[in-house]
């Protein structure tokens, strides 16, 4: 087995893996060398004895996973070594993924081995419904968020096991929600087919909708409006109007102008709650036209209808122009001290095109 020739070692490999059971048990730290072997052909030729040492006798495979999970750890010493440690106990060791424990799992995930970590994959979803209940929402999410693949889909499962515990749970919720911010395609996609088909509005109430569209993410807070849309009620109307006016994303400002007809006209006492808002979107350049000319329609009928509300406008319009002007001032002499500081867009958030 110890030649330098493929062909004499393959017949060496042959008859040491043909020797009885009990004489192979014998030798378990030899079997251990060849399975961790440097040349890919004595790990290959001493599988079929690995798998039947591991059907015939639980207990050598129950130590065999222990002690080669350990190796996994290790720093590797040889390309594909810890890939054909993975492959051996995916293949040929059966039923040690169901023995063994979560923290053990976890753990391992933390190897430096992608190999081993992908392991983890196959071992969560192999204790999917044993350990489903164990995790906490966050949790699952983090790891639908991981850079293995095999690990994503493997907290994909688990998440769908525990849609009851989040389904009328706030708090359940507000992490749950999280997926569809996860940084790989398929985990979001994931988590806006599992929010928009899995949940009603008993779950996703107002405060979860408004966590949504308050996100940097543009699609998720597109989702976030779709959903806004679908599941809308009139008494909810007032509380989407205030707390979409005080998003920076332009996206949310025209949003928000959805609202005004419905939950702030005839309302005086409303629009100074709303000044922040219409002088933001009014005083941006070359940005939210549609905004302010919904913005504008409103304040000139409001205007026409009370003292009061002319009052509230007329600071409104003055501040605006005030506003513009100055920028347009910091434009061409940027060095003149202003009364206002201007910033770029993409320091608040980023940056949204004009709509």
């Amino acid at each position: 087995m110890t030649s330098p020739h493929e062909s004499i070692r393959n017949i060496g490999m042959q008859i040491f893996g043909n020797l009885p059971d009990a004489t192979l048990l014998n030798q378990y730290p030899l079997l251990v060398t060849t399975i961790v072997h440097e040349q890919a052909d004595i790990r290959n030729a001493i599988r079929p004895a690995i798998q039947r040492l591991a059907t015939n006798h639980p207990d050598f495979a129950a130590r065999l996973a222990t002690e080669l999970i350990g190796i996994l750890w290790q720093p590797k010493t040889q390309e594909g070594i810890h890939a054909a440690i993975v492959l051996l106990l995916k293949e040929d060791l059966p039923e040690w993924m169901t023995n063994v424990t979560k923290d053990t799992a976890l753990r391992l995930l933390k190897a430096k081995s992608s190999a081993a970590q992908e392991l983890v994959g196959y071992v969560l979803s192999a204790n999917r419904d044993r350990w489903a209940k164990e995790f906490e929402t966050l949790e699952i999410v983090k790891l639908a968020d991981n850079e293995i693949l095999a690990v994503r889909e493997a907290a994909r499962e688990i998440f769908l096991h525990n849609l009851n515990r989040q389904r009328g749970n706030e708090r359940e919720m507000l992490a749950a929600v999280k997926l569809v911010e996860c940084q790989w395609d398929d985990t979001r996609e994931f988590g806006f087919r599992v929010c928009g088909t899995c949940f009603t509005d008993t779950d996703l109430t107002p405060s979860i909708l408004v966590n949504l569209c308050d996100s940097v993410r543009q699609d998720v807070r597109k989702f976030g409006r779709d959903m806004v849309t679908r599941y809308f009620k009139e008494a909810y109307g007032q509380e989407y109007l205030i707390k979409f006016s005080e998003h920076p994303s332009t996206d949310m400002q025209l949003f928000a102008t959805n609202y005004l007809e419905s939950y702030a006209i005839n309302n005086p006492e409303r629009l100074p709650e709303l000044l922040p808002y219409f002088i933001t979107v009014l005083s941006q350049v070359n940005r939210g036209r549609v905004a302010k000319q919904r913005i504008f329609a409103f304040l000139d009928k409001e205007a026409q209808k009370s003292e009061e509300a002319a009052r509230v406008v007329a600071e409104i319009i003055t501040r605006q122009l005030a506003i513009e002007t100055m920028v347009k001032i910091h434009k061409l002499y940027p060095h003149l001290a202003l009364p206002i500081q201007v910033k770029a867009v993409a320091e608040i958030r980023t940056a949204d095109r004009d709509r």
